[in-house]
């Protein structure tokens, strides 16, 4: 092959009114670009386009571009010959239009690198068509270790149930308030808080403590109704030992001084607090309780079970259990208010609690 250039020309039109920018013509003239075209593109371009490429291995195109006011220019480019195109004796003038009767080269700069033909047969699939009798167990074993894992655990729960024992309860105590029972339930009439600074006067006042329809009522009233304002706040001594109605030993307990300087009162409020103390205990057992809280501020319910000998002391050295407790006031009261109780063990030293 002899080192003969080939020749071959370009014409443009030069038009002002042109749809394209100098900038996308230096596009579509650039085989560099980013996109290049394909061979549907190259099969199907446009025999009078005036941006065909030719084909070349050699990356030496030299480009003159020259552009006037004249109605047409002309563009000369040269390049080494190849074997679509091979060198003559005599030189040749390439015409672009014949390029589109060749196939391009595989060495041309536009063939795909990549190709992906579509499948229109379908795949085979013969595992649809011919089934294995061995298959079903695929499905049959996870079924048995499902029932098998349904049996261990129905097992698990019932043996769990069984093993929990199951006394034989005799019945030791029970009242239904057909009547206030002298017999079993006992008042507690003292005035010294009861260790938790408690301001109420307890009584066995029928209006603070009484039985209808079958229920227990206890229900606080003020003491003003019983003693007047001044008595309750200033020069009077109530002292229930000398009445003969308290039921402490404690002179705490059972007396109480109103005095305007030491800011002291008689206790304000009166209720009721009754106990089956020396009546009624139990030792093992099942404690079943049926009541409604009250609500309100000041409030203090609770049902509880206490000692029915200090062996190891006062208050709380022995012991207490408190079923239930709650607060009358709103739920925002910090210590717990309606719709909130609580249960509570109380055992040691009063030197423990206090700290």
């Amino acid at each position: 092959m002899s080192g003969r250039k080939h020749s071959f020309q370009f014409g443009f039109q030069d038009n002002a009114s042109s749809r394209y920018s100098e900038e996308d013509e230096r596009s579509r003239l650039n085989p560099f670009c980013d996109d290049p075209l394909s061979e549907d593109d190259i099969h199907d371009a446009d025999p009078n386009s005036p941006y065909l490429i030719p084909n070349s291995p050699v990356d030496t195109l030299n480009h003159s571009p020259a552009f006037s006011s004249a109605s047409s220019i002309s563009q000369f480019y040269e390049s080494e010959p190849t074997d679509a195109y091979p060198d003559n004796d005599a030189a040749s003038s390439y015409n672009f239009r014949d390029h589109l009767e060749h196939e391009p080269m595989p060495t041309s700069r536009y063939t795909r690198r990549f190709k992906s033909r579509l499948n229109k047969a379908g795949v085979e699939k013969p595992w649809l068509i011919e089934k294995d009798s061995r298959e079903i167990w695929v499905t049959i074993l996870p079924l048995i270790g499902v029932l098998i894992g349904c049996g261990l655990a129905a097992y698990l729960a019932y043996s769990g149930w069984a093993s929990v024992e199951t006394h034989k309860f005799c019945l030791v105590f029970e009242d239904y308030f057909d009547t206030f029972r002298n017999d079993i339930w006992n008042h507690e009439i003292q005035v010294g808080g009861f260790g938790t600074g408690e301001f109420e006067w307890t009584t066995a006042n029928p209006a603070n403590s009484y039985v209808a329809n079958n229920t227990l009522f206890i229900v606080p009233t003020l003491t003003d109704q019983v003693l007047s304002d001044d008595q309750v706040n200033n020069g009077y001594t109530l002292n229930l030992t000398a009445l003969g109605t308290c039921t402490s030993t404690d002179w705490h307990q059972c007396v109480a001084i109103s005095n305007s300087t030491a800011q002291t009162v008689i206790n304000p409020v009166q209720s009721a607090r009754l106990t089956t103390k020396g009546f009624r205990s139990i030792r093992y057992g099942k404690i079943e309780v049926v009541a409604k809280l009250p609500v309100g501020d000041w409030l203090w319910p609770a049902i509880w079970m206490m000692p029915v000998n200090d062996t190891y002391g006062p208050w709380p050295e022995s012991g207490e259990i408190d079923i239930v407790e709650s607060r009358g006031n709103s739920i925002q009261y910090p210590l717990g208010g309606i719709d909130t109780y609580s249960s509570t063990l109380h055992w040691g030293i009063t030197s423990i609690i206090l700290h």
